[in-house]
């Protein structure tokens, strides 16, 4: 039963009586007296003590190092008359230890720092979790309850703990805690016939604890975690090591290496020889004008040079246009020759004006263009009756001579081409008007001219001994006239029928009447 009682006096000490081991009590005084009296049956309350109901060591004045008084006032108060007046009191606080702390009244209580964190433990003192009465501590330090109030894991048989298959009881005798028959070697007991291996060790199918090593171990076996042991003539490949190599004690010779205990083969890419026994290096192809010097590598003769895995000939000063068919050796490719230690273009009949620049192929120099495979000068504008002889340089071809313009050449008509225009060498095309008779223009008169000659196109100028009459004739003139006759031809009278001449007149050109017929 719990009870409260209130008076004025000052600070009680806790008492605790011990009847039996079934029944216990507790008083407890605080300021204004109160008392806690808690009275039960040594198994505490179902979710264990909770409010200060069982404080322990905690009695007033522990924990106290000296007092403070502090004064207030506050109306009495009786069932009869109510609050009458005001009445000054005096409160004494208490000044706490360290390690202890104020309950607000003149108690001081122990302080473990993060708390007491098992039900069934309280803070005693400072930093100390204790048990309460009817729990014991377990190996890992947590208050459980103990027979004949509680068994975890077993069962209560009177005061005493039976524990179940797979747990045991503890040193105290009183708390049963699993267990593992047989140990858990390199492991920890985490449960009921439950090992859990140390670090660095795994369980094996018949659930012991094996060291692990890495990547396990060549040659040797893992005889503590990442810690090989080699087998026997094997030694470690380096300190801490996983790999154990094999042990050779006299050695292996040159591109040997230890393949088992105590046995030598040749390296990889190397082979003995049937005559030395000696590991030379092997190449898959052969090296042809070189020597196999490592494993799939040709060193190459002198003059020659490894062109991927093959050994070529080599030409110092290149082999352009050809190829090096011997050391310093070029043989030229098709349309180059030869010169001195170079394969230069051929072209047949020669580059002139040019230079030959491939097989049949040339360029031409300034001044110069290709025509039909040859270089020939050229001369802008091109050449009128001439010949382009040199770059920008006309020669006149035979019967030509030079005209107004350097490129330009006139045909030469020897003797001239009078009334006409030089045509062609030594050729005259005749004006208009004119007409070719031999080598000479004549001017033309279409009707032709009588007793006259044609001196111009259609104009005709009469002879000596003629003039022209009205109608443009040219008609004998005789001088002077004739009379009684005819001018039939120049100064030639005829005379008319019935007249002869006058012999008596010196010009003959007078005719008279012929009286000598009748």
């Amino acid at each position: 039963m719990v009870s409260i009682e209130i008076n004025t006096f000052g600070l009680r000490t806790l008492s605790l009586k011990m009847s039996s081991w079934k029944m216990w009590s507790v008083t407890i005084l605080t300021i204004f007296g109160v008392t806690l009296s808690h009275s039960a049956t040594m198994c505490p309350p179902a979710g264990g003590y909770k409010n200060n109901q069982f404080l322990g060591a905690n009695e007033a004045g522990f924990g106290v190092c000296g007092w403070n008084n502090r004064t207030f006032t506050a109306p009495d108060y009786n069932m009869k008359n109510g609050f009458t007046k005001q009445t000054r009191y005096v409160i004494r606080e208490a000044v706490c230890c360290l390690g202890y702390v104020s309950n607000g009244t003149d108690r001081c209580v122990a302080q473990c720092i993060g708390g007491c964190t098992s039900t069934g433990s309280y803070c005693a003192a400072p930093n100390t979790c204790q048990c309460y009465p009817g729990y014991v501590r377990d190996s890992k330090g947590v208050c459980v309850l103990a027979c004949p109030c509680g068994c975890p894991n077993g069962i209560c048989m009177g005061s005493k703990c039976v524990c179940q298959p797979g747990y045991a009881l503890d040193s105290s005798g009183k708390v049963c805690e699993f267990t593992c028959p047989g140990g858990c070697l390199h492991g920890k007991c985490t449960g009921p016939l439950t090992c859990t291996c140390d670090k660095g060790y795994v369980k094996d199918k018949a659930g012991k604890c094996l060291p692990t090593c890495a990547g396990g171990c060549v040659h040797g076996d893992c005889s503590a975690p990442n810690f090989c042991s080699c087998h026997k003539g094997y030694t470690k490949q380096s300190p801490g090591s996983n790999i154990c190599k094999p042990h050779c004690p006299k050695g292996c010779g040159s591109n040997e290496q230890c393949s088992a205990p105590d046995t030598c083969s040749c390296l990889p890419g190397y082979k003995k020889t049937l005559l030395t026994r000696k590991c030379v290096p092997t190449c898959s192809k052969p090296c042809v004008n070189g020597e196999c010097s490592a494993p799939n590598k040709c060193t190459c003769n002198k003059g020659f040079i490894l062109n991927g895995d093959k050994c070529i000939p080599h030409c110092p000063d290149g082999c352009k246009n050809g190829n090096c068919t011997a050391p310093g050796t070029c043989k030229c490719n098709k349309g180059y020759n030869l010169v001195g230690k170079t394969c230069l273009p051929y072209c047949k009949g020669g580059c002139k004006n040019g230079d030959c620049m491939a097989p049949d192929t040339c360029k031409c120099q300034k001044g110069y263009i290709l025509n039909g495979g040859t270089c020939m000068p050229h001369c802008a504008g091109g050449c009128v009756n001439a010949k382009c002889v040199a770059p920008n340089t006309c020669s006149c071809l035979p019967g030509y001579g030079r005209g107004a313009a350097p490129n330009l050449c006139v045909p030469i008509c020897k003797g001239g081409c009078q009334y006409g225009t030089c045509s062609a060498p030594d050729v005259c095309t005749c004006h208009s008007g004119y007409i070719r008779v031999g080598d000479v223009c004549m001017p033309h008169c279409p009707g032709g001219c009588t007793n006259a000659v044609c001196t111009a196109p259609n104009i005709c100028s009469c002879i000596n001994g003629f003039k022209k009459d009205a109608g443009g004739r040219c008609m004998p003139q005789c001088t002077p006239a004739c009379v009684n006759g005819i001018c039939t031809a120049p100064n030639k009278c005829i005379c008319n029928v019935g007249y002869v001449k006058n012999q008596s007149v010196i010009t003959g050109h007078v005719c008279i009447k012929d009286y000598t017929k009748g």
